[in-house]
């Protein structure tokens, strides 16, 4: 039977670690009691355990399973004897859940960012492959939702993987029955057209609300408008079959380079026309695609962080747009991604967000720098005479300074260049003369003249080689002061951009504070995170980087991937807490199987006796206490709950109510300076949507419409603080709560256990105190899961305040239809607003006390989880806890004769497979006896801000040309001292080759 081979990656120890025996049962390892006050290098301790962990957990089950196969093919007696197969099953059943639920971990970030603000070219420089994400600048490259996450996959065939998820049937017969019922609003206010600027406005912009679908049905099938409203819904899917076949199916792509896996799925990301079909037709798919999921190695990805590249916001195409902006509920973490050039003006930078957005993040305990961060993106596009204009650079003094440096060196070169331009003039003269001595009759008078030409000409060359390295020094000093001049106004720009986006930041905070009373988290900041996705890469070439950008730190590409897996870290602390408990409970049960314990005869006990008349007795106590104390906490839950209270503030709304829909009636309603008014198209087009979102683009300014939302926003204000205060905060942190009960009840657990082993069999005694560290793994596994417990309050609420829309939709469905059923006269626009005027007015309360009602009851079904979630843990407990008491018994107790008699003839074999597995457990509590400093590779916080002052770094090809200079240096020395040779030697030196391009006389340096 074979040795299993581990595969043990560690930096050499500094001293040798002890290594645990027999006694080492209370050993605790780093992760276990890690104080660490960095979080992420206590994170990354506990990170590599559990990877540590999960590689022995894999090796150990593959050893197990193929052994106990062998075992069972001769004799299935053996193998139940040997480990029986219920026991064996679970501690692999349990294994296998813990690598799952792993695997299937995922903390997404998403990437946001207007059409053409360099996100993708940002998220390729994150996940160190130029272009493996689709870069356009003639379109948005980005068509629709993907999501990158790490590559479990070992098999170097499908380093790279990817899924293409299609849309639904369903969901397409929805687009196209709406798109079917705009083109008759259409076609009405083209039948009512008076010519008028205000009806000419209204068609083009109802033009746009037709563009997402029309995308659609135009694109993958090849339709004009009068087509689709001759075919129908089920003609229009029957028109392209080869596109019918694709909906609600899944694709996937394979290959071992990311060139290959970028153009098989470009097809699929952007607006490429491709064959998609066995009958060779082609068509663009993007329009028909859910999401695509891109599996690729890269460290960001790791231990779980997800990266969501989201269509560019505002984007021309509208239903890419859609999909970025219905992406955010999802997110742990949102990145907005605003180019620098722009930014201090672009709506997208922190105002891409809508007011319900930001409410909504506000109810989830997200709208802070600590998960809100804004990417200036492309900061290497700069004007530097522009920059140089400005008030501030010219009160610099340090810049002042460097200006006149810059100009002082570009004096240099050229001073130089002429001194060079000299010294040739005068080798060529040298070689003249040579010539016409070579060519002398007068051998005696030639021979003396020629050595003295020899000896002129190797002094010109030293001349020349000198002057060759003064200018490359010229040029270099030069090229740094131009760095350290650029870096000093693109660190202004960052600067200045960074307050501004801060203050707008600031301003959205207060607003949101004087409206419903909550405290901002944190200090209220918005992460800002400067980069250049151009010099990042440029920092890479051997010949020459961007100026202004010496090496990778100054591009705020390591920086900004700093952010991101800050804002993972307590999503992943949490995860990694919990499995790492697990595993360990596994490894001390396959530990303890595999050790060979003495066995102690003549008991009076048995293990059936034992866990009948000891155990059951015990664990009943605990089970008892553990059941006692859940009401108590569930109590303190229940006082937590943020809705009762709030109803007499739900008298307001009616009067709130009145205000947001004689808003509706304005384009702008939030901006009480503005009296331009909306169409009646408009109106009626939110109205055909029963008030749910509708943007219309006029003059290329987009303009979002979301009734239902707005009602909403007046219920989330009422209940935000409370909500966040609450189920954010307070109610995860009652685990602090829990955690001395547990403790209290731990400690009584074993204490009357004990007490009842001294009574009974007290040589059993020792056993059960050497594997007190066992048992306190699965106490700790235990408030692990109350905790979990807890916070699955709070991400269960997380899916409760979104439905508020629906409700209040549901409610309005009767007014819209009315509104709607009025169709005859010029003054039925007028009479619809006052319809829905007299319903805010005297409906609105009854509904808001519905929404109300309804909320609590779906939050009130949440808190009754808990009780379940806690039944079930203490069920887990007792489980976990007669497990592995049962697995020391089999140990230590002696068994019957008759068994007895059975394990001696099976013993060879348990002894060899016990060594055999003892392996894994040996080498997995070294590895994790290792982690800690000096003993691996730590993984500390980076900074996420850019250098403060500039530091210039050689590329390669200075180095190399720096080597060369002092080999030119020592060949000139020796040329000089020897007096041999031809005088042709050496004379094809060329010292025209700059290394900075071509600097001559005359030449300007261009920025």
């Amino acid at each position: 039977m074979e040795k299993i081979k581990m595969k043990i990656k560690l930096c050499p120890p500094r001293v040798d670690p002890p290594v645990p025996t027999k006694s080492d049962g209370g050993k605790k390892f780093d992760w276990t009691h890690c104080s660490e006050p960095d979080t992420h290098k206590r994170l990354s301790i506990k990170e590599q355990s559990l990877e540590i962990g999960l590689n022995y957990c894999k090796e150990l089950m593959n050893t197990i399973d193929e052994v106990f196969e062998n075992i069972a093919r001769h004799s299935e007696q053996s193998a139940e004897l040997i480990w029986s197969q219920e026991d064996r099953k679970e501690w692999i059943s349990q294994c296998q859940d813990i690598i799952k639920d792993h695997r299937d971990f995922g903390v997404l970030v998403g990437v946001a960012g207007a059409t053409g603000s360099g996100k993708t070219s940002a998220l390729n420089a994150l996940l160190g492959y130029r272009e493996l994400l689709p870069t356009n600048n003639e379109e948005a490259s980005t068509a629709v939702q993907c999501k990158v996450i790490f590559n479990h996959d070992v098999d170097p065939e499908n380093a790279f993987r990817c899924q293409v998820t299609f849309q639904s049937k369903e969901n397409l017969e929805d687009k196209i029955q709406q798109f079917l019922k705009d083109l008759k609003i259409k076609q009405k206010l083209e039948d009512e057209d008076s010519g008028s600027p205000e009806d000419e406005q209204a068609l083009r912009d109802f033009e746009s609300v037709l563009q997402p679908t029309r995308e659609i049905v135009s694109i993958v099938f090849g339709l004009q408008d009068d087509q689709v409203e001759e075919l129908g819904v089920d003609g229009v899917l029957k028109s392209n079959p080869e596109a019918l076949k694709l909906l609600g199916t899944k694709k996937i792509l394979n290959s071992s380079n990311a060139d290959e896996i970028s153009r098989k799925m470009k097809p699929y990301m952007d607006s490429t026309v491709a064959d998609h079909s066995t009958s060779g037709a082609s068509f663009a798919a993007w329009p028909l695609i859910e999401q695509v999921e891109l599996f690729v190695k890269s460290d960001i990805l790791r231990n779980g962080v997800v990266l969501v590249d989201l269509p560019g916001l505002g984007d021309a195409v509208e239903s890419r747009a859609l999909v970025a902006e219905r992406s955010f509920d999802q997110l742990t973490a949102t990145l907005i991604v605003a180019q620098a050039t722009r930014a201090a003006d672009n709506s997208t930078a922190v105002g891409l967000m809508s007011m319900n957005q930001e409410v909504a993040m506000m109810m989830d305990g997200t709208l802070h720098k600590e998960t809100f961060c804004v990417c200036l993106s492309q900061i290497d596009q700069i004007d530097r005479k522009a920059a140089l204009r400005k008030p501030d650079a010219k009160a610099n003094v340090d810049l002042q300074l460097w200006l006149e440096e810059e100009e002082a060196h570009k004096i240099t070169v050229k001073a130089k260049l002429k001194e060079q331009k000299l010294a040739k003039k005068a080798m060529k003269k040298l070689r003249t003369a040579m010539k016409k001595q070579q060519k002398s009759r007068k051998e005696t008078v030639a021979k003396v003249a020629l050595r003295r030409l020899k000896e002129d000409k190797r002094a010109q060359k030293l001349i020349l080689a000198k002057v060759s390295q003064e200018i490359t020094r010229s040029k270099r000093d030069l090229t740094e002061a131009d760095g350290k001049i650029t870096f000093t106004c693109i660190q202004a720009r960052n600067e200045y951009l960074r307050d501004r986006i801060r203050s707008d930041f600031k301003k959205r905070q207060a607003r949101l504070v004087a409206k419903t009373g909550i405290q901002p988290t944190y200090d209220g900041q918005v992460a800002v995170c400067p980069t250049s996705a151009k010099a990042f890469w440029d920092c890479k070439n051997e010949v020459k980087r961007t100026t202004g950008f010496p090496s990778e730190a100054y591009t705020g590409i390591p920086g900004l991937a700093s952010w991101i897996r800050s804002a993972t870290v307590p999503k992943r602390e949490e995860h990694v807490n919990e499995l790492l408990n697990r595993l360990q409970a596994q490894f001390n049960i396959i530990k303890l199987w595999s050790e060979d314990k003495s066995k102690l005869a003549d008991l009076v006990v048995t293990k059936e006796s034992f866990e009948n008349d000891i155990l059951a007795d015990v664990l009943k106590t605990t089970e008892h206490k553990l059941r006692e104390y859940w009401p108590q906490l569930e109590a303190k839950v229940a006082v937590l709950n943020p809705l009762p209270d709030k109803k007499e503030s739900l008298s307001e709304c009616p009067k709130l109510c009145n205000a947001v829909v004689r808003g509706w009636a304005y384009r702008k309603p939030d901006d009480k300076t503005s009296s331009d008014r909306v169409h009646w198209t408009t109106y009626q087009a939110s109205l055909s949507r029963l008030g749910a979102k509708f943007v219309s683009k006029s003059k290329a300014i987009r303009q979002e419409y979301n009734w239902m939302q707005d009602v909403s926003r007046i219920m989330y204000e009422i209940i935000v603080k409370d909500w966040d205060l609450c189920l954010n905060r307070r109610v995860p942190s009652l685990i602090n709560d829990a955690r001395p009960v547990i403790d209290e009840i731990w400690d009584e657990f074993v204490e009357n256990l004990h007490s009842k082993i001294q009574e009974v069999e007290p040589r059993l005694l020792s056993d059960f105190v050497n594997e007190k560290h066992g048992l306190d793994i699965i106490k700790a596994s235990t408030k692990t899961s109350v905790h979990k417990a807890l916070k699955g309050i709070s991400t269960r609420a997380s899916l409760c305040h979104p439905l508020i829309s629906c409700t209040i939709q549901r409610e309005w469905q009767e007014a819209f239809q009315a509104a709607l059923e009025i169709t005859v006269g010029t003054g039925s626009y007028i009479a619809r607003q006052t319809l829905l005027l007299d319903f805010a007015n005297n409906k609105s309360e009854v509904v808001f006390r519905k929404v109300y009602e309804d909320l609590q009851k779906r939050l009130q079904a949440n808190f009754d989880e808990l009780p379940k979630a806690l039944d079930s843990v203490t069920e887990r407990v007792v489980h976990e806890l007669r497990r592995y008491i049962g697995v020391l018994l089999d140990k230590v107790l002696q068994p019957d004769s008759d068994l007895a008699h059975k394990m001696e003839a099976v013993s060879e074999q348990k002894k060899r497979l016990q060594v055999c597995v003892q392996t894994a457990p040996l080498q997995w509590t070294l590895e994790w006896g290792f982690l800690g400093p000096g003993h691996c590779v730590i993984e500390g916080k980076a900074s996420q801000e850019l250098p403060e002052q500039y530091q210039h770094a050689q590329t390669e090809l200075e180095r190399l040309e720096d080597d060369d200079s002092e080999q030119d240096s020592e060949s000139d020395s020796d040329t000089y001292s020897d007096t041999s040779g031809s005088g042709g030697s050496g004379d094809g030196m060329d010292f025209d080759g700059l290394p900075r391009g071509d600097f001559h006389e005359g030449t300007e340096m261009q920025y």
